[in-house]
């Protein structure tokens, strides 16, 4: 254990560029308009989004047991606003297991991969010793940089973002997903916790709704959650619009992007928001100015997150 536990953290102990993420380019960045920016965010390299076309099971591996709270309040944001279809909520379930010090033990068997099985044809199998053994769509993963390396180590997770987490840098959370079709198979959430809880729940609520079918970040976005901004409060109301209209619009798995973004634009006008015409970019700086949602519905998310915004 103590080999691969070392061979883990050297596969992490890469120099990190320092400012924006590897890989942030032009195209990256945001377009200066809300729409623009939903486009860019949901829009999968195939011109298709990505969807669960069932309720996916939640495991949630932490040093933290405040994180699998932080998880469950933003389950029940989702479950309480979004009409996924599914039946009585978005997640079937969500399982948590507090990491102790002493993990892993020296002769545990561990794994993490996806294997066939489940109802979207492929499922996550977590042999983690007696941490947990068994299945799951969403792991998300909390904790220092010696554990999280072997998570990620396990589950074979983006270099890039191993790689800042292993030098402290910055933008340490990130998500990866699986999706088969347009339809989303398995995804998994790896944090190392910033410096404040504020920043930690930032962090879960942006790679948690990651993995719900927002495929990208808009670098620096002031209108959505998806921006590489770590240290700015979630743009609650944009975010859980955006996932309406991925779920609520009829588009379905691997269906057009144009169509979530017109019942998107649909559910921004319903809010009183002050959204530039469909595919127009005019005036960047009046896109810019977001009015206050409908308190209709608001009301329930202030409710459910107490922060301030």
């Amino acid at each position: 254990m103590r080999t691969f536990l070392a061979a883990a953290l050297a596969a992490c102990a890469v120099s990190a560029a320092a400012g924006e993420p590897a890989g942030t380019s032009r195209a990256d960045m945001t377009t200066g308009t809300l729409i623009g920016d939903a486009r860019k965010i949901i829009t999968s390299d195939k011109g298709d989004v990505r969807l669960w076309t069932h309720a996916p099971r939640v495991l949630v591996l932490s040093t933290d047991a405040r994180v699998a709270d932080m998880v469950r309040t933003i389950g029940g944001i989702v479950d309480t606003t979004v009409a996924a279809g599914f039946g009585d909520g978005f997640f079937s379930r969500i399982t948590a297991r507090t990491i102790p010090r002493d993990w892993p033990a020296a002769d545990a068997e561990l794994s993490m991969r996806l294997r066939p099985g489940g109802p979207a044809g492929a499922e996550i199998e977590a042999k983690l010793g007696s941490l947990y053994d068994g299945a799951s769509d969403i792991v998300v993963a909390v904790g220092d940089r010696k554990t999280i390396a072997l998570i990620n180590t396990l589950w074979r997770a983006d270099a890039d973002g191993a790689r800042y987490q292993a030098e402290g840098h910055p933008f340490g959370c990130f998500y990866s997903a699986h999706s088969r079709a347009g339809q989303r198979q398995a995804a998994f959430v790896s944090i190392v916790p910033p410096e404040d809880d504020r920043a930690l729940y930032a962090c879960l609520w942006e790679e948690l709704l990651h993995t719900l079918g927002p495929l990208r970040d808009a670098h620096q976005t002031p209108f959505f959650s998806f921006n590489d901004r770590t240290k700015t409060w979630p743009q609650r109301e944009n975010d859980i619009m955006l996932i309406k209209a991925l779920y609520e619009s009829g588009a379905g798995a691997g269906g057009d992007p144009e169509v979530v973004l017109r019942h998107f634009e649909a559910l921004l006008e319903a809010s009183g928001q002050d959204v530039c015409p469909h595919g127009r970019q005019e005036n960047a700086f009046g896109c810019l100015e977001v009015a206050q949602a409908n308190p209709s519905w608001t009301k329930t998310l202030s409710e459910n997150l107490g922060a301030e915004r």
